[in-house]
């Protein structure tokens, strides 16, 4: 491989990684915002499943990144 085809790869796999934690950052952001508001108004069922939904999409996302 050529340094300018390792350098297109370079940049290439940062921009994918950015955009994997962006999305992760997202998902991350709205876990949060479940969390308290399960904490703030009390447990009920329907928002402990939306949190483990969001949780388990945003940990391959991390896992994928590292």
């Amino acid at each position: 491989m050529s340094e300018e085809e390792q350098a297109l790869y370079l940049r290439r796999s940062e921009a994918l990684r950015d955009e994997t934690l962006a999305l992760a950052a997202g998902y991350a952001e709205q876990l949060a915002r479940k969390l308290r508001a399960i904490e703030q108004d009390g447990i009920a069922e329907c928002d402990v499943y939306e949190a483990i939904e969001l949780a388990r999409t945003v940990l391959p996302l991390l896992e994928a990144i590292y």
